[in-house]
């Protein structure tokens, strides 16, 4: 990840901005990215940074956490389902 590079050089600005971006464009974990980026602001950014990143990154989580719970809804209809049509067959 290049946020690494850059936090390592001492190069703030710009891994902000890197973290900014990784949190629109990263679909596959984005939950790593999230917490990376307020660890990064915890250790080197101001409180009003840290204040910016947590309300990104709870952007973020809402985002994922939706198609999450409809899924989940879907699953637990089904398994309501079943058990209702077993417990006829009991």
């Amino acid at each position: 990840m290049f946020f690494v590079l850059f936090r390592t050089h001492g190069d703030h600005k710009h891994c902000r901005r890197v973290f900014q971006r990784a949190l629109k464009a990263v679909t596959d974990w984005p939950e790593s990215v999230c917490s990376a980026y307020e660890n990064f602001e915890r250790e080197e950014g101001t409180l009003d940074h840290l204040y910016i990143a947590r309300m990104r990154v709870a952007e973020v989580r809402e985002e994922v956490r939706q198609p999450l719970l409809i899924a989940w809804a879907d699953v637990w209809s089904c398994v309501l389902k079943v058990h209702s049509s077993l417990s006829l067959i009991l």
